[in-house]
């Protein structure tokens, strides 16, 4: 059955309504199962009908290419653990507030959407569902700095409040903001990395289901530490939900990639080679290598792992150009860095001149785990861990 829209368009029409078919409804139920308590489950719900319905919208009313930030198979996990969906489209991001309630007079935004630093947008869209009658009201939206200067905030549930007075309820605001005025700067809060031992041990505690609020069952700034750390929220995420692990790069390459990784980007390829010491035309032999590709400045790059054939747990990792004729430019930079994020003799690989390959070679003990990083950052980065 369709939603008939019509009176609702007419009776407020500044506000954009979208209808939602059932089978949106009923995809994005089946996959919120997957969430670990009622509470999380309602709310994948809500993201991935709001999702579901506004980003193609977005895409086909604007000529757009906008996308999940950082990729699609993070929704649950970002589900799992607070309120909110994001969307990238190139440099700007906008996260959906969904609400299910009939009480427009206010948006509630939580913390971790304001104040960690890689999880800022630069927009906030206020977004009503009906699910019984069958459509998507968008409300309006703020600004990043909109929020911190009228919202108020709420210690207790650790969230923004924002009157809907104080929201822009036009959308073609925001798309001539975007288009004529500089956008304003993500803030910016510090991002000291927390030790192995204490994520772990925080991963452990909150990681059971039986804890049903883990975001309030600890000091905000343990919480910040712990999922500004993609790696990390993944795995606090996948231990809620009864996910077991998902292997590791050396696994990876005797057998296939998980269905979660490839979701994040990574695929597996046979390439030629080269030993130490080879000449151009000996034979070479071939490897499984696991690559993903990147957008960096604008430009096309692809990230290579793969094993030394010739030395035990040494591995290469690689960043190539791609496209014809193009190079890796002066200052760009391969970083390598531990589990919890520390940087290691030897970790960094800067192009002194343009180049074709960055180049990097670690030693990697069984069930020890890799952060990489490109300097500029890839776009949509999440940090995630590799373990060898």
């Amino acid at each position: 059955m369709k939603a008939d829209l019509t009176m609702s368009f007419l009776t407020d029409p500044k506000h954009l309504w979208l209808e939602v078919e059932s089978t949106t409804r009923e995809q994005a139920w089946s996959q919120s199962r997957a969430c670990a308590t009622p509470w999380a489950r309602w709310n994948a719900y809500l993201n991935l009908v709001c999702l579901d319905v506004f980003l193609p919208w977005l895409n086909e009313e604007h000529n757009l290419k906008g996308k999940v930030w950082p990729h699609p198979g993070t929704v649950l996990s970002f589900s799992e653990l607070v309120q909110g969906v994001c969307i990238s489209v190139g440099d700007l991001r906008l996260v959906l507030v969904p609400s299910d309630t009939l009480d427009w007079g206010r948006m509630y935004i939580a913390q971790e959407w304001i104040d960690i630093p890689n999880w800022i947008a630069n927009y906030y869209l206020a977004t009503n569902l009906n699910c019984d009658a069958g459509w998507l009201q968008v409300i309006g939206f703020a600004a990043h700095q909109t929020v911190k200067d009228c919202g108020i905030y709420e210690s207790e549930d650790r969230q923004y409040e924002v009157n809907i007075s104080a929201l822009t309820q036009d959308l073609n605001a925001l798309w001539l903001t975007r288009q004529f005025c500089d956008l304003p700067q993500k803030t910016q809060v510090g991002t000291a990395p927390m030790p192995l031992t204490q994520a772990q041990n925080l991963m452990t505690r909150l990681g059971n289901p039986a804890v049903i609020w883990p975001r309030l069952s600890v000091p905000f700034e343990q919480w910040r530490q712990l999922v500004q750390h993609g790696g990390w929220r993944q795995q606090l995420s996948d231990r809620r939900q009864g996910v077991s692990s998902l292997g590791s790069v050396s696994q990876w390459l005797r057998t296939q990639l998980p269905e979660a990784i490839q979701d994040m980007g990574w695929q597996l390829i046979t390439l030629p080679l080269m030993p130490e010491g080879a000449r151009g035309n000996d034979p070479q032999p071939s490897s499984q290598i696991l690559l993903r590709q990147l957008i960096v400045a604008g430009l096309a790059y692809e990230l290579r792992i793969f094993p030394l054939p010739t030395k035990t747990h040494h591995w290469r990792v690689e960043l190539h150009s791609l496209g014809l004729g193009r190079s890796i430019p002066e200052g760009m930079k391969l970083i390598l860095l531990t589990e919890d994020l520390q940087p290691f003799e030897n970790n960094v690989a800067t192009a002194s001149l343009p180049t074709e390959v960055l180049g990097l070679e670690v030693v990697m003990e069984p069930g020890e785990g890799l952060v990489w990083q490109t300097s500029p950052l890839a776009e949509d980065y999440d940090q995630e861990i590799l373990y060898f």
